[in-house]
């Protein structure tokens, strides 16, 4: 499936040799959760804890539970299932571009107010994520409702949001900001809700739009007011 952590399985797999890809059969994207799969007969599962134990009841025990969290404290886990019985874990480390905190900076000083992260991911590994990147708000483990919602809710309180976002997950939540950015390697849906689609994944790019943003708006604004007294 065409999603970044979709894809770091895909390669690590293909890297192990594990390549099994004509095997499967009846292959089902849930929304937000993860992929279901059927192979050789089995049903396969494989997405987050929410997904897998509390959607899908798929039994673990606390201790192996807490086990799991220990082992994969700043990733995020993926729970695979096998027939109903849990076969493994997948912990993805999703390490933080260079310049994001530069970036989320120069914004403040261009005049954002408040950055907030909206994930899917856990608390643990978004915890880690927000603090390192110095964003002002962070909520965590959101369907792409729950997302939306956050944002209906902030412009009803008279807020002007922007949105940057580049999954399926985001579409919903792109198509109700007031103004909306896809980045480059976004899902296609992503990029055609969006108001702005970018060409790089480079987050200075949204400065570098701001910027040129604001000097288009201030030559509109100078040639109506040149236009306007030369009528006169």
């Amino acid at each position: 499936f065409p999603h970044p952590v979709a894809r770091a399985v895909v390669d690590r797999a293909r890297l192990e040799g594990l390549e099994h890809r004509e095997r499967h059969a009846e292959v089902e994207y849930v929304v937000a959760h993860g992929i279901v799969s059927s192979l050789d007969g089995a049903r396969v599962l494989i997405g987050s804890e929410h997904f897998v134990v509390e959607d899908e009841k798929i039994p673990i025990s606390e201790a192996v539970l807490s086990a799991v969290h220990a082992r994969s404290e700043g990733s995020s886990p993926l729970f695979l299932a096998v027939d109903g019985v849990l076969r493994g874990v997948v912990c993805i480390d999703d390490p933080l571009k260079d310049g994001v905190r530069e970036t989320l900076d120069k914004l403040r000083s261009r005049g954002f107010e408040h950055i907030v992260m909206l994930t899917g991911d856990n608390d643990r590994s978004a915890s880690r994520i927000a603090r390192i990147a110095g964003v002002d708000e962070y909520q965590a483990e959101l369907l792409p409702e729950d997302k939306s919602r956050i944002i209906e809710g902030l412009q009803n309180e008279g807020r002007k949001v922007v949105m940057v976002g580049d999954g399926v997950n985001d579409s919903p939540a792109l198509s109700c900001a007031y103004t909306s950015i896809a980045m480059g390697a976004g899902s296609a849906i992503a990029r055609e809700t969006a108001d702005i689609a970018l060409v790089t994944d480079d987050l200075s790019a949204l400065v570098d739009l701001l910027d040129l943003s604001v000097e288009l708006e201030r030559r509109m604004k100078r040639g109506y007011a040149v236009t306007v007294a030369f009528n006169s």
